[in-house]
């Protein structure tokens, strides 16, 4: 059983409920996800971006994302599932007391709850984001660590810079290595789009790489060719140059 991060946004109806049925509500959402075979270990309320956040057990991530989108579905809820996490590293800077360069302790502490679970199921990541915080742990980590674990920005779904933190062979690389082995080819028959540091490891293996324009100085140069920005169609762009032209 795999162990799992369940964030939650309650809308206007869930934020009712949440306040007239408090624990009641609570109790809705462990036997919610139960009916899909989620069991939940945790639960937190928070401040900030998310209202709630479930520790919860799963079969696999099937399963896992399965439950956290039949919640979604209920209407009252946004919803993001993560892996768990366990990381001395992170665990040490979690520990570390708030300042104003720093996370709050009430923004991490229930992420710090996280990392102390059995060690035995959890995938090696975690995902940082804030310019202070990214910043800190790369001045105070980065030179300690960097023969331990890769640290490496990321760019999200809002397009904001986050920190990725994984295990040394934890990389895009390895992961294209892994899929081309299962799925018959090698990577020099494939195309790879990125647009952040932790690309570069998966450029430097595909036969082809395309970085889209926001992407920084160094994983643009590490591409083999530079598209137009993922919000105007970059990813298209290139698979119609290389359709026209069979070549980047």
């Amino acid at each position: 059983m795999g162990l799992y991060v369940l964030l939650m946004r309650d809308h206007s109806e869930g934020l009712k409920a949440m306040k007239s049925t408090g624990p009641a509500a609570v109790k809705a959402v462990s036997e919610a996800l139960e009916r899909w075979e989620a069991k939940v270990i945790m639960g937190y309320r928070l401040l900030g971006e998310w209202d709630q956040c479930y520790i919860i057990e799963a079969p696999d991530n099937f399963k896992a994302y399965r439950a956290t989108l039949a919640q979604e579905m209920s209407t009252t809820m946004d919803t993001e599932i993560l892996p768990a996490v366990d990381l001395p590293l992170f665990q040490r800077l979690m520990s570390q007391s708030a300042t104003t360069a720093g996370p709050h302790a009430w923004q991490i502490s229930w992420c710090a709850r996280a990392l102390s679970l059995d060690s035995g199921n959890l995938p090696r990541v975690v995902a940082i984001q804030g310019s202070r915080c990214t910043q800190r742990i790369r001045e105070e980590l980065q030179a300690e660590f960097c023969e331990q674990v890769n640290i490496l920005d990321s760019i999200g779904p809002t397009g904001k810079i986050i920190l990725a933190i994984t295990a040394r062979d934890a990389t895009k690389g390895a992961a294209l290595n892994a899929a081309c082995a299962h799925m018959g080819f090698t990577p020099a028959q494939v195309v790879a789009f990125g647009d952040a540091e932790n690309d570069v490891d998966m450029f430097r293996l595909a036969g082809a790489s395309v970085a889209m324009d926001q992407a920084d100085a160094a994983t643009r140069e590490a591409a083999s060719f530079v598209s137009k920005a993922n919000t105007d169609g970059g990813v298209a762009h290139a698979i119609w140059r290389l359709l026209e032209r069979e070549e980047l």
